[in-house]
């Protein structure tokens, strides 16, 4: 099941490109081999790993809102495939790194280049890329079964908590750096908006950014429930502490 999911988002991303990159003018349609394949591929990786995160953080918030075990049976069959999912688009994160090392350079990327450097924004997108990269490969190693079995509850809690989280915002970072300025130009570029279609860095930055606005909800919430708890544990402390200190009082007029 995880590999036709995948395999469907790949469809969705193959199928996005070639249909808006085919619009730019002086298109030539063997770029679609190397150069923008490369876009399927992170397009697909990025969606797969919001993908894997998602059951998980539903089911959270459904508890922490229902206060009780609510699960529909469709989220915990999710959770199920979410491993594979995100294993399997590790894979396509590593398509895509190793076409991007194959091509990188001044006859397709040269418009990231400008007087020998690059803006802030591109050195910026390139450092998250390599972090979120990084981040994600370590999620990866902990996900194989001899690994696993040797993590503690403390290590699985990091690395598929914040350390996972952490990994998909570096990459939608890195997908927004150089996306963003295409997307509020004006004049459109007929390069970003061919066909009058978005661009595709905007395309493939809205379901991960819709996946962490969830945990948003779930991790802001989560944490409310925590300091009312808090709240409600001081006030019966002090409940207790003030009722024990009545106790002293009368005891000590009894006395006299």
């Amino acid at each position: 099941h995880a590999t036709w999911v995948c395999l469907c988002l790949f469809a969705i991303a193959f199928t996005y490109v070639t249909v808006q990159v085919s619009g730019r003018p002086f298109f030539q349609w063997y770029t679609l081999l190397a150069r923008h394949s490369s876009k399927m591929f992170a397009w697909t990786a990025i969606y797969g790993f919001a993908l894997s995160l998602l059951p998980g953080t539903i089911i959270r918030l459904l508890r922490q809102l229902a206060y009780r075990d609510m699960t529909p049976k469709s989220l915990i069959w999710a959770c199920t495939i979410r491993k594979q999912i995100g294993v399997i688009s590790l894979y396509f994160l590593s398509l895509h790194v190793c076409m991007m090392l194959l091509i990188f350079g001044g006859e397709y990327f040269g418009f990231l280049i400008d007087e020998g450097h690059m803006e802030w924004n591109d050195e910026a997108s390139m450092l998250a890329a390599v972090l979120s990269t990084s981040l994600f490969y370590i999620t990866g190693i902990a996900s194989l079964p001899s690994v696993g079995r040797e993590m503690n509850k403390a290590q699985f809690e990091l690395v598929f908590g914040p350390v996972v989280w952490s990994a998909l915002t570096l990459g939608v970072m890195h997908v927004m750096f150089l996306g963003v300025p295409s997307w509020v130009s004006s004049p459109r570029s007929p390069y970003s908006w061919a066909r009058s279609m978005p661009p595709i860095t905007l395309m493939a930055s809205v379901f991960p950014l819709f996946v962490m606005f969830i945990k948003f909800l779930q991790s802001c919430h989560a944490s409310v429930l925590k300091i009312k708890k808090w709240a409600t544990s001081r006030h019966q402390f002090s409940s207790i502490h003030a009722s024990e200190h009545l106790f002293v009082i009368d005891d000590v007029a009894a006395d006299v």
